[in-house]
């Protein structure tokens, strides 16, 4: 019997070519990178899953909630982590960026196709520039040139709040009105398919301090 013929379950080996190659780059990234030098600074510790049934709810909450590893702190406090590491060509920006959606994949299935930004339920955010290309080869990467940690749980709480607000058509740029932060949904000019957000970290530093907990040469 195969349960997915029956839209019952999740396999997470199930994956077009290019996601499943992007996904194997960040993994090789966190292992070789982020576990040893970003986590091992910050006291914190990486948590892999034990058990089939670990894993599985592991594999189940990077599809559904955009949640790719767990981290322990030194108490023994375990969060959530959702990782995004982009080539040091992106390295002269000043934020963070997330996927917001598929605009044009709308009209294959009759309603928009939402991405990492309306799944954005992890603890934390990792954001990192590779100091070699990771999507030539990962293996090159020894260190990230720029990283931040957000706090993801107070990012929610600020977006609800209606004080981080994404906007279309405003530029490419973040701006301050008022007590909000506006962010700009940006078309992607190497995926046109693809819109993203972007976050200004040192203007969402100066308005919300508590978003920042950690970061490397991005202020």
């Amino acid at each position: 019997m195969k349960l997915s013929e029956h839209n019952v379950g999740y396999n997470p080996t199930i994956k077009d070519k290019s996601t499943a190659k992007n996904m194997n780059a960040s993994e090789t990234v966190y292992k070789n990178v982020c576990v040893p030098k970003v986590l091992k600074s910050l006291d914190l510790e990486n948590v892999d899953p034990s058990t089939e049934l670990e894993v599985f709810l592991a594999k189940r909450a990077d599809g559904k909630m955009a949640i790719d590893h767990f981290v322990k702190d030194v108490e023994g406090t375990i969060s959530s982590v959702q990782t995004r590491f982009r080539a040091p060509s992106y390295g002269k920006y000043g934020d963070f960026t997330i996927r917001y959606d598929k605009p044009s994949a709308s009209a294959y299935n009759g309603g928009q196709v939402l991405c990492e930004y309306h799944h954005f339920n992890a603890d934390l955010m990792l954001y990192g520039i590779c100091n070699e290309d990771l999507n030539k080869d990962a293996s090159k990467v020894t260190d990230l040139d720029k990283w931040v940690l957000v706090n993801v749980k107070e990012f929610r709480n600020l977006a609800k709040k209606g004080l981080i607000v994404q906007k279309e058509k405003i530029g490419v740029k973040c701006k301050k009105e008022g007590d909000k932060l506006i962010c700009p949904v940006i078309s992607n000019t190497g995926d046109k398919d693809t819109r993203f957000t972007s976050v200004d970290i040192k203007l969402a530093n100066e308005m919300f301090p508590q978003l920042i907990i950690a970061q490397k040469n991005f202020l």
